[in-house]
């Protein structure tokens, strides 16, 4: 269900409190409708695409429009078969390799690309002509971002606010990656609880408590008492301890572990 409509004063506090809800347990995907919703409810939008781009394998949806759904499905083929040469913000994001957010009427049309003449028509028909583009992932070829689109000019502070969201929302994918990166069968013949292993794995990084608090959008107390219960399930007393005797029982990826080793 769209969000109301979130005032520029409020929604601030509004995102502190929507990422607060999702990290009480731990994610193990992005719940994309959610944040599209709550991306057009703060921006005033008509809607909020979820762009995701894998090589030549595209898919979009559309959450949060005015609009009954199915009518997005035109933009959602023009996404997937288009958008790559038609649509300025992603042929700059494709072509410059800038990954931070950005306001599509301040991006550059740039040289050698065929007309957006067609998508700015598509656009406009649903009142989405003017659109905000925030990258999650940007390594080409591979593009993930959500689009809020609307009929009127975004402001400079809507930029400002957009670049914040990004690093926020970056955080969630980081942690929703921490979470899928220990098996989770074995964590739990051990005992240890996602969040436990989300802070095993993170510290086997070599992050600090205060970055692990901040992957994982918890305090860097609760990351001691998290790292306090795992060294206690697995019978250590430190982190070097900790990462080796996790190590041999598979609870880290591959390639972690490295960093905190001698």
């Amino acid at each position: 269900m769209l969000a109301p409509t979130v005032g520029r004063e409020e929604r601030a506090e509004y995102w502190l409190d929507l990422v607060a809800s999702l990290c009480r347990s731990p994610l193990e995907d992005l719940p994309h409708a959610v944040i599209a919703d709550a991306l057009t409810a703060s921006f005033e939008a008509t809607a909020t695409a979820v762009h995701v781009r894998h090589g030549d394998r595209v898919t979009q949806s559309v959450h949060g429009p005015v609009e009954p759904p199915d009518c997005w499905e035109e933009a959602n083929r023009f996404a997937r078969t288009r958008a790559a040469t038609e649509h300025p913000l992603l042929a700059y994001y494709l072509a410059t390799g800038d990954d931070r957010a950005h306001d599509l009427d301040d991006v550059p049309v740039l040289p050698g690309r065929r007309a957006c003449g067609a998508w700015r028509e598509l656009a406009r028909a649903h009142a989405a002509d003017r659109q905000i583009a925030i990258p999650l992932v940007h390594a080409p070829p591979h593009h993930h971002s959500y689009v809020i689109g609307r009929g009127e000019r975004f402001t400079a502070d809507d930029l400002r606010f957009a670049r914040r969201l990004q690093g926020l929302l970056r955080g969630l994918a980081r942690q929703v990656a921490a979470t899928r990166e220990v098996p989770a069968d074995r964590a739990t013949e051990v005992g240890l609880t996602p969040r436990e292993t989300a802070a095993l794995v993170a510290v086997a990084e070599g992050l600090t408590a205060d970055a692990v608090a901040r992957r994982l959008a918890i305090s860097p107390r609760t990351v001691h008492k998290h790292l306090e219960r795992a060294y206690a399930k697995l019978g250590v007393r430190d982190r070097v301890s900790a990462v080796l005797r996790a190590g041999r029982l598979g609870l880290l990826p591959d390639d972690t572990g490295s960093a905190l080793l001698p």
